[in-house]
């Protein structure tokens, strides 16, 4: 949702799909989807909410030099969750998690 590519989740999906059918184990998938996509898909709502309730504030912890390591390694697909984040810019991305979750809709 912040994104808004969606390439990433239909490879990381296609994937899981072929091992799933290729090895007769349909219920991987989804627990696949949910291992491998979840964490991502989740930080992202969260961040959209920061986003939408506050853009420049979001903005200008999303740009610190501590969490830009970050969001770079996360939108190349270097890092797939973002609490896996180690160090200092878990500070201002702990700070965004928390605007998102401030705003997020009842």
């Amino acid at each position: 949702p912040l994104s808004g590519d969606g390439m990433y989740e239909a490879f990381v999906s296609g994937k899981l799909a072929a091992e799933a059918v290729l090895s007769g184990e349909l219920e991987a998938y989804q627990e696949g989807v949910l291992a491998d996509l979840a964490p991502l898909h989740n930080a992202s709502w969260t961040a959209k909410y920061a986003l939408d309730r506050f853009p420049r504030l979001s903005v200008a912890i999303a740009r610190a030099p501590l969490a830009w390591g970050v969001v770079s390694r996360l939108v190349r697909g270097d890092l797939k969750d973002p609490t896996r984040a180690r160090g200092l810019a878990r500070v201002p991305l702990k700070t965004l998690d928390r605007l998102g979750k401030i705003a997020q809709p009842a």
